[in-house]
Parts: C-alpha cells; structure tokens; sequence
C-alpha cells in the first residue's frame, strides 16, 4: 500500500533533502504545499509521485484540502513569526479537524523544550506549536532525540563573546532571523543547556545512516565549506 507523505513548505533546503530520500523509496507519494511552485526543481515538478498545493499558508480551507487523507503531515516551515506561530497553528488544527494520522513539527535541531521563552527567539514559535499540538492530540505526543556525530573544535572566542555578538545581531534588527540565527544555534549548542539525553532514539529506525563530519567534509573542499549551509539540498 502507498504512503502519502504531506510536506507543508515543500521548497526549504532542509526539505530537498527529505525529498531526495523519500523519492527513493517505493510506493510513496508526496503532497507538497507551498505559495510559489517555481521554487522547486523542474524535476520533482514533474514527478507523478508529486503533488504540488499552490495556496497560503494562511488559508483554513486550503490546509484542510492539504491535510485530508493523508498518512503523515510535515511541517517544514521557515519564516518570519506570524508564519512560524499562527501559520504552525492553522496547520495543526487543520491536521485535527481531518483527522491526520501523524503530524511531525518544524524542528530538526536543539532540543527546545530545554530553553526557556525568550533565550531562543527563533524556538519560541516552536514551543508554541508544541503547545497547540498536545491541545489537539488525541494520542500521544513524542519527542524524538537524535544524534549523528560531535567533535571539539578550537574556540575563536569565549562563550561571553559569543553571547553579547549574538545579542546586539538581535536587537539591532530582531525581524532579520538570519542575521542572528546562527549565532543563537551555536550558543545554546555549546553551553549545555540543549544537550540530548544519553538515551538517544536512533536505534529504533536503523535504516537512517548517521553521517560523521569526516564523511560530510570529504565531498567538498575547503573553500567550499563556508557555502555548504546555504546549498543544502542543491543537488536534490
């Protein structure tokens, strides 16, 4: 029987990188929502495993259409507050009124739930979305802890500098999430407050093959590095 994966914001970098895997395997079949189609590679347009839901995100009655018989909804939002608060919350309730089997929050990174409202002002929405989310479970709701590999690196800075840089990126212009994103990741990544339990979740899915820094940096060389963020998923 075929799978019918739902992606909401079909055209993020981290979801190139979902479909390049999902188009792999056999017998599944993508919905993608988004406001602009042209976004994506002319290939995965074209896919008959790919269906394309061109409406906004702040649509009720499209999110419904979007949600309805489908296997499993993902939200791969990123943007700007409204989006990533009232957009997750429109999706989410959509979700519960066509009674979507599993519905997979926008978060892939640092465990948020550690953090506490206003340290992290990108995970705020994210803790929001939570929130909604266990209001209109009807089962349970998990959090899933994965980990592929950790290095120590040599510091270019104290802790402290790196906290008052990130702070003065965000008040300067708090609307510019990527002026200051990086920053607030790389804090809270090495000041132990996100650290992930010992009691990690990949053994349960041993088909996901985590891959070490040696193995991500041998493609690419060194002067590539510094891009390698920005082009994820340019080959999916």
């Amino acid at each position: 029987m075929a799978v019918t994966v739902a992606i909401a914001g079909i055209t993020s970098k981290f979801t190139r990188l979902m479909l390049k895997n999902l188009l792999e395997q056999p017998k599944v079949n993508i919905w993608g929502f988004c406001r602009n189609p042209k976004k994506l590679p002319e290939h995965i347009r074209s896919s008959t495993c790919v269906t394309i839901v061109a409406r906004d995100a702040g649509s009720s009655s499209a999110l419904r259409h979007f949600a309805k018989r489908c296997d499993v909804v993902i939200c791969c939002y990123l943007g700007e507050t409204t989006l990533m608060t009232e957009g997750q919350k429109l999706l989410v309730e959509a979700c519960d009124e066509e009674n979507a089997p599993r519905y997979i929050d926008s978060d892939y990174c640092i465990d948020f739930t550690k953090l506490e409202y206003g340290q992290h002002p990108a995970k705020d929405p994210m803790k929001h979305s939570l929130e909604t989310g266990k209001a209109f479970a009807k089962s349970r709701t998990n959090l899933l802890r994965f980990t592929e590999d950790s290095q120590c690196f040599n510091s270019l800075g104290s802790q402290d500098d790196l906290y008052n840089t990130m702070q003065v990126a965000f008040q300067k212009v708090p609307s510019n999430i990527f002026a200051y994103l990086a920053l607030f990741y790389q804090y809270y990544c090495i000041n132990g407050q996100t650290y992930l339990k010992n009691d990690l979740d990949n053994a349960r899915y041993l088909d996901v093959k985590p891959v070490t820094f040696e193995k991500f940096m041998q493609p690419h060389k060194l002067v590539e590095l510094p891009d390698t963020y920005q082009n994820a998923g340019a080959d999916a």
